[in-house]
């Protein structure tokens, strides 16, 4: 694994440079043309591995948003965080019924979720994911 150090001599940034940095990032965005906006959306779903996993765990269908918290280990906040830019790259849609909030992948039959199922299948963590969630019981 590569690990990439900050460099000694470059301070780090002040609030107001990182808030106009994070400005221009979002203007540039916009201005993006769809089709370039919608590979990037995705790139940055596949790039952190908590959204992999939510990804994996929806392999076999729909999934109540509060067993990503349980399974995750994280509060409700973060995994909406997660689910919602999954729904923003086009990969996943959710429903609401009786207060809770349930996901699934966007066209299942894709190459991308066969390519996705292939890579992960010898991961230990998300073999531990998977039977987390076929022992989950009902939505309270």
């Amino acid at each position: 694994m590569i690990k990439i150090e900050r460099a000694s001599n470059v301070p780090p940034m002040d609030p107001e440079t990182r808030q106009a940095s994070s400005r221009s990032a979002e203007s540039a965005e916009q201005d993006e043309p769809r089709p370039l906006l919608q590979v990037r959306r995705i790139g940055r779903a596949f790039a952190d591995i908590t959204r992999v996993r939510l990804l994996a765990a929806m392999r076999r269908g729909e999934v109540c948003a509060c067993h990503f918290e349980t399974m995750l280990g994280y509060d409700p906040a973060t995994v909406k965080r997660h689910l919602k830019l999954l729904r923003e790259a086009g990969l996943v849609a959710a429903r609401r019924e009786r207060g809770q909030t349930w996901v699934r992948r966007i066209h299942p039959e894709a190459t991308i979720w066969s390519a996705l199922d292939e890579m992960c299948e010898g991961s230990p963590e998300l073999h531990q994911d998977a039977e987390f969630l076929s022992r989950v019981g009902p939505c309270e």
